[in-house]
């Protein structure tokens, strides 16, 4: 299984998809299908809960995001695929985030590289983090969260998908 390496380059056209562009408003959802090894293709419309905020279900075509803010104020997130995407992509994943920002500024992705059957709950969570190039956060309520996660499929098709959110009161989801 190939890996593609999927960030904000690859995600770079977001008048297209109809969002708008910075961190301070983006907030949207969406994922393709791509053929294994071949890079990336950007849907045309993205797919968001209406309030933008991380709760609740994200649903589209590859995966539904579950996610949920705690009251210790972490962030937490089951990362389903459909059953289109298993279908398409075969009994067993690798599911891998590629990349992760904090309002803009990237961070160490809080999820490695994950083979397992397809259909596993993908789940983790979120409260501290460590910035790319030095330094440590923890998140905050209405701060912007950017997830990007790449599938690695085993019948020659992969996918990808990505989250833009803002972080909910603790306790919220």
């Amino acid at each position: 299984m190939a890996a593609v390496t999927l960030g904000p380059t690859s995600m770079a056209n977001a008048s297209s998809r109809n969002v708008a562009a910075g961190p301070a408003t983006r907030v949207d959802s969406g994922g393709d299908f791509i053929s294994a090894g071949t890079g990336t293709s950007v849907p045309s419309i993205p797919e968001t809960p209406g309030n933008g905020l991380c709760t609740g279900e994200w649903p589209n075509v590859v995966s539904n995001v579950f996610y949920k803010r705690g009251t210790s104020g972490r962030l937490y997130w089951d990362f389903y695929l459909t059953k289109t995407a298993i279908a398409k992509l075969g009994p067993e994943v690798t599911v891998d985030m590629t990349y992760a920002s904090i309002n803009g500024k990237a961070i160490n992705p809080p999820y490695g590289p994950h083979t397992e059957r397809a259909t596993y709950d993908f789940h983790a969570s979120l409260l501290n983090y460590g910035k790319i190039g030095g330094g440590s956060g923890t998140i905050k309520t209405a701060e912007n969260i950017e997830f990007i996660w790449f599938i690695a499929g085993s019948k020659g098709t992969d996918a990808y998908r990505y989250t833009f959110c803002k972080v909910p009161k603790p306790g919220v989801g």
